[in-house]
């Protein structure tokens, strides 16, 4: 969530990104490791993960969620999420499949 990997594109397009707070970021790090890596899916989890994007949301106006993480499908998607959310896996597959097609 800190490292620049994901933000150069939007950056390049003059758009912000924005990230949980050090707690946050915490908190979601350990349910990746002890939960999403494991494809255990939880409720709970679920609904701290919107409290986060919502406090974000609001305090931050964000626009959309980027899903930095291969195993935050596994959670999140446009229909329980607050914003829309960008799956950074599929961006790629598809820019990959782009890419192959117009060889």
């Amino acid at each position: 969530m800190t490292g620049d990997f994901f933000k150069q594109p939007f950056l390049r397009r003059h758009i912000e990104i924005l990230a949980p707070s050090d707690a946050e970021m915490q908190y979601v790090n350990e349910k990746i490791a002890s939960e999403l890596e494991c494809g255990i899916v939880k409720s709970e989890t679920l609904k701290s993960f919107i409290k986060i994007i919502s406090r974000i949301r609001e305090e931050e106006q964000i626009e959309a969620d980027a899903l930095g993480c291969t195993e935050f499908p596994l959670l999140l998607n446009d229909e329980v999420s607050l914003v829309p959310c960008l799956d950074t896996m599929q961006i790629q597959i598809q820019a990959i499949i782009n890419e192959i097609i117009s060889e």
